[in-house]
């Protein structure tokens, strides 16, 4: 019982805490706090790369220009060099035709 206590009140906290950030937008919208099936891939390159994919460790402009120096690029202007669009996780994976070329 009090297992279940605090579980649920870490994951409702957890829950709170994502909702309060402006990063990782990509991450909120797939968000479960449960075990994901990508980890139980045998394959580490695959398993690391959906992993940064996820939280945001990747070299995206969403994120790139957040840390660009002197000052950061305004989120609007956060774009692919191949589309001027909004280079996110989201154009990244199902958009880009630079990276979904067949």
């Amino acid at each position: 019982m009090l297992d279940n206590v605090l579980n649920d009140n870490f994951i409702r906290n957890w829950n709170d805490r994502l909702n309060l950030t402006s990063r990782a937008l990509f991450y909120k919208s797939i968000a479960s706090f449960k075990l994901q099936p990508y980890l139980s891939c045998n394959i580490s390159k695959f398993r690391q790369s959906l992993s940064r994919l996820r939280v945001s460790a990747h070299r995206l402009m969403i994120e790139c220009g957040r840390w660009a120096k002197p000052n950061p690029i305004s989120f609007d202007q956060r774009t692919c060099n191949i589309c001027q669009t909004l280079e996110d996780e989201f154009h990244f994976v199902l958009i880009c035709s630079i990276c979904n070329e067949n």
